[in-house]
């Protein structure tokens, strides 16, 4: 629809809103509400399966690297896969509260409010555990990069230590200030949405 407000542009639904009615805007929270649980659901399929290759893959280069008696690359793909477990086990408890959770296409338009709300203080604890996981998986290829150099360094056409992570570690600089940024930026929308939520509470209350 030409006249629906963009997803980021709630305050016009909330000032407008009559919560013991039935008026168009509440038929557009309603159809927020629900394509927000259609979201939730898959994003949260999607991010358990990633969190899970991820942790077989990382699993079993730890379980490689004891049987080469590689310590550097254990202590670094150890500390990656205790970091994925961490984030397997969030994910499922993510993906089972999205199925649990169902809208009826008929809720009340207190009940989609309500969902809506919680659905996206549910995102920011989400984002806020993902970068608590983000560092330790920072750190373990910190510990990965050490572990080659030193390795290396024994082979005659090593280049210098320098020259051989320097462009890696740029790589994850930006990398680590992209992601940084990208979860501060998408914060501060999903706290702005979630005032405008309170504040349209206060006015109706």
């Amino acid at each position: 629809m030409h006249d629906e407000p963009p997803m980021n542009d709630l305050g016009p639904i909330w000032k407008n809103q009559d919560v013991h009615g039935e008026s168009i805007p509440a038929q557009q929270l309603r159809n927020r509400a629900h394509k927000l649980q259609k979201r939730a659901r898959r994003d949260a399929v999607i991010q358990f399966a990633i969190a899970l290759v991820c942790l077989l893959i990382f699993g079993r280069l730890a379980l490689h690297t004891v049987i080469s008696a590689d310590w550097f690359g254990f202590a670094g793909w150890a500390l990656a896969t205790v970091s994925t477990m961490y984030m397997v086990v969030q994910q499922f408890r993510v993906l089972k509260t999205a199925w649990a959770t169902n809208l009826s296409p008929d809720a009340a338009t207190k009940t989609c409010f309500d969902f809506y709300r919680s659905t996206l203080q549910q995102n920011l604890e989400r984002m806020r555990r993902a970068t608590y996981a983000a560092l330790p998986l920072i750190l373990s290829i910190q510990i990965l990069v050490v572990g080659s150099v030193i390795r290396e360094r024994a082979n005659p056409y090593f280049v210098p230590p320098i020259e051989a992570v320097l462009p890696f570690c740029l790589i994850m600089v930006v990398w680590a200030a992209w992601f940084f940024y990208g979860r501060s930026r998408s914060a501060r929308r999903i706290r702005a949405e979630i005032a405008s939520l309170d504040a349209f509470e206060k006015d109706v209350s």
